[in-house]
């Protein structure tokens, strides 16, 4: 989880500094990095249900697994909550009111990076007395469905693939 942390850590830096800006960076720049940081974040949601707080639910102590289930639930919850406030910001929007877009953004890097610390300090060191992964996942979400919700959104189809 180290090295995905690392990238997801890496981008959210690349956003904090794009956010201080006191304009917006180009178009296309500013929607890769938000493509980035989104599709790193899914990526994680499906690598961490499944082979972290999926073993960390199933923990002897009852204490950690409580906890791990309530941190995937905060972190779907918090997910929604940036989707919802997000659905709007628009290239538009952002040309037109940067700094609240900017403001919103610094926000989000400071909420990611330290959910980070706090999965490194409360859940990876009962890694090594929690069962082993079966690559079921805590979560019921088909993140792959919200996968292709921000590619439409954002325009970030691969190479070759129809639109729409």
């Amino acid at each position: 989880f180290q090295s995905e942390d690392a990238t997801l850590r890496a981008i959210t830096a690349h956003m904090r500094r794009m956010a201080a800006l006191p304009a917006p960076p180009p178009a296309a720049e500013l929607t890769e990095a938000r493509w980035q940081l989104l599709y790193t974040i899914l990526r994680q949601f499906i690598l961490k249900n499944r082979l972290l707080h999926g073993r960390l639910v199933h923990h002897p102590d009852a204490d950690v697994a409580a906890r791990s289930r309530a941190f995937v639930a905060e972190s779907e919850a918090l997910y929604d909550m940036f989707a919802e406030r997000t659905e709007g910001w628009t290239p538009e929007f952002v040309d037109t009111d940067w700094p609240v877009f900017s403001a919103s953004l610094r926000q989000l890097t400071d909420v990611i990076d330290a959910r980070l610390k706090r999965e490194d300090a409360e859940f990876v060191p009962h890694l090594k007395d929690a069962p082993p992964a079966t690559g079921e996942s805590v979560s019921a979400r088909d993140w792959a469905v919200e996968e292709e919700r921000l590619r439409a959104r954002l325009g970030k189809w691969p190479a070759g693939r129809p639109r729409g």
